[in-house]
């Protein structure tokens, strides 16, 4: 607060109150807690997914950049996987992962 006193800021005050009054609110709290699980779940789902195919972040987007591409000229969906496969040495598990969202 710029080094400021806040201690009699009318502005600083109201914002104590409505803080007080959102923590004693059980409804919106358990809301808040909800959604933050859930998040939390959710980000961690996406890590692991990662994870269990073995692709990095970066690569999983280089991937799915290629594969996009390639689908734009036409490409066969057989010989467009047979090429991200070889092109990007990836195993079973992380072809699967790449290409089980696209059927």
């Amino acid at each position: 607060m710029d080094n400021r006193d806040v201690e009699n800021d009318e502005y600083v005050d109201e914002l104590k109150d409505y803080i007080q009054n959102l923590s004693k609110n059980t409804e919106w709290r358990n809301d808040y807690m909800d959604n933050k699980t859930h998040m939390m779940f959710h980000d961690e789902d996406v890590r692991e997914e990662g994870r269990r195919a073995g692709i990095t972040a970066g690569k999983m987007e280089a991937v799915r950049g290629a594969i996009e591409l390639l689908r734009q000229t036409g490409m066969a969906e057989d010989q467009l996987k047979a090429k991200i496969r070889q092109q990007f040495a990836l195993t079973d598990l992380q072809m699967q992962t790449l290409f089980e969202h696209d059927n």
